[in-house]
């Protein structure tokens, strides 16, 4: 059951308060809603949807994550180098016993209370994963 997990790449709005209106002059701060609507339109197409916070991708392949993660960091990338180093994709907890999929901030299982294992983050590139503190 350790290897069955749901994956959630999560991916920052284009749309939003990213930048000050009073740093843009009214044709610069036209274009750049133009480029964040256009991010926000790319990730929808790649399956993306909108999440309480951020875009947000879900799937129980580990590799699809990884895939899917790349291709919104290179949709971020043309506009906003930070913002693509925002991506990320995290294991949500899961019961080793029945396998009953834990909310974020659980730890232990709603259905049979044996202790989840824990939510990790997942390195992008290499797929290994890192504990979340």
């Amino acid at each position: 059951m350790e290897d069955e997990r749901r994956y959630w790449v999560n991916a920052p709005f284009g749309i939003s308060d990213l930048f000050d209106t009073e740093d843009f002059e009214v044709d610069e701060e036209e274009e750049e809603k133009r480029k964040l609507k256009h991010i926000d339109a790319e990730l929808e197409r790649a399956g993306f949807f909108i999440g309480e916070t951020e875009w947000v991708y879900k799937t129980w392949d580990k590799e699809v994550a990884m895939e899917i993660a790349k291709i919104a960091r290179e949709i971020w990338k043309e506009w906003s180098e930070d913002q693509a180093d925002a991506v990320s994709i995290t294991a949500q907890p899961i019961c080793p016993k029945c396998g009953e999929l834990g909310r974020f901030r659980d730890e232990y299982c709603s259905k049979c209370g044996t202790k989840l294992l824990p939510r990790v983050y997942l390195d992008i590139d290499t797929g290994e994963t890192i504990p979340i503190e």
